[in-house]
């Protein structure tokens, strides 16, 4: 037997104050890692941030304001040509504003741009084919003539452009060609004169004063159709008043 004082190891087990059942306790389920401290998530706040600031941004908002520039730039080059091409275009048709207009006397010739032009206007009953004007109105003849005054006259055998008839007040009343004695021919002769017979219906109360206006053509018939628009001509900026 052991003396009193000495100890027994391991020592014997308590006994069991229920006194009926040595069974270990059962262990716990895991409820899973413990959440994470509060002092712990500013670092981890200030990692994410970190990290985003690493990646670089998406490249596509870059990409759409290159290809707009490219769209403007082409724009910009597109309607520079369009813009010159439409100013040949109106400077050849006529289209170009006038800068000079010269008033010719009655019975009286001009002669502008190397075609020299004579016009005449009056009343009368009624068309060749018997029509007549309505009631309040009347129709006009006007009878145009031009005629080459020199060499370099020969080759614009274009008849005049935006004819009208025109009153004191600048009222204005649309012409018709009737007939054109020019025809089909693609050269003038010098001096010999070319009519033109047009028609106009006004009010008869203006039929006394309206005014032949019309623009001469700088047409050329020695430049052909496919090199109209890069060859160089007169601007047709020129208009002829006759007076009555």
């Amino acid at each position: 037997m052991p003396h009193p004082d000495q100890q027994v190891w391991p020592p014997p087990p308590a006994p069991d104050p229920v006194g009926s059942s040595t069974q270990p306790i059962p262990a716990l389920p895991s409820a899973g890692p413990l959440p994470q401290r509060s002092q712990d998530r500013p670092a981890q706040d200030r990692s994410a941030s970190n990290d985003s600031a690493a990646v670089p941004p998406p490249r596509k908002p870059r990409l759409v304001l290159q290809g707009l520039g490219a769209v403007l730039a082409l724009a910009v080059t597109v309607g520079g040509i369009t813009y010159d091409d439409y100013r040949a275009y109106r400077v050849r048709t006529g289209a170009n504003e006038i800068t000079q207009t010269h008033v010719v006397q009655p019975g009286q010739a001009i002669t502008v741009k190397h075609i020299s032009w004579k016009a005449s206007v009056e009343a009368i009953p009624s068309l060749p084919d018997g029509k007549k004007a309505g009631p309040g109105t009347t129709y006009m003849k006007i009878v145009i003539t031009r005629a080459a005054a020199d060499q370099e006259g020969t080759v614009k055998t274009g008849g005049p452009k935006k004819m009208r008839l025109e009153d004191r007040l600048g009222r204005s009343w649309a012409i018709e060609v009737g007939d054109d004695a020019l025809g089909g021919d693609d050269k003038l002769e010098i001096g010999r004169a070319y009519p033109i017979t047009a028609f106009a219906r006004v009010p008869a109360a203006q039929a006394q004063e309206v005014e032949l206006v019309l623009r001469p053509s700088n047409y050329r018939s020695d430049v052909p159709t496919e090199k109209l628009m890069t060859t160089k001509t007169d601007p047709e900026d020129v208009e002829l008043r006759f007076k009555r």
